[in-house]
């Protein structure tokens, strides 16, 4: 196993060895999901000020209520994405739309930190659906409609990648 970081020696620059992606993939996935895990244990049928249990038997904000084959089977596809686009991302910057979207070393972190957040997300409302059947949901501010920490991580991730599309740094 590999615990250093490897050489890239094409560009004489410090790459982290495909391991060590995964590891801190994982690490970090595990992190959201154990969070967002005791965080729905502690509002498990409490409903306050800003936390109301809620289970979510759709997908974004309800949507497709009905059809949990469908969500998990799209939510399988958008991890494995996920995955593989964070996984293979130096290779895939070869792309001339890729190349304008990650311009430096700072907006490559910044894209990788951003897949990660949004497979963490997936991947933790992703196991909700199949223990449970729906996702838990606990957070409700004003008339937004309730969340949790996952949904944060991914909206969070897709907000960082839209910013980096449009050059918005």
């Amino acid at each position: 196993m590999h615990w250093k970081q490897s050489k890239n020696l094409q560009d004489g620059k410090m790459r982290f060895s495909k391991f060590n992606k995964i590891l801190i993939l994982f690490l970090f996935t595990f992190f959201v999901f154990i969070m967002d895990f005791i965080l729905k244990t502690i509002f498990y049928n409490k409903n306050s000020l800003i936390f109301t249990y809620l289970q979510n038997r759709g997908a974004l904000f309800g949507l497709f209520e009905g059809y949990l084959i469908g969500i998990i089977i799209s939510s399988v596809l958008f991890a494995v994405i996920l995955f593989l686009a964070y996984l293979y991302l130096n290779e895939i910057l070869k792309s001339k739309f890729v190349k304008k979207l990650v311009k430096n070393d700072k907006s490559l972190k910044k894209c990788n930190f951003a897949l990660i957040l949004l497979f963490a997300g997936t991947v933790s409302n992703l196991i909700d659906r199949l223990v449970y059947g729906y996702v838990r949901d606990y957070v409700s501010i004003w008339k937004f409609p309730v969340f949790n920490l996952a949904d944060i991580s991914i909206f969070v991730g897709a907000g960082m990648l839209i910013f980096l599309i449009f050059d918005l740094d």
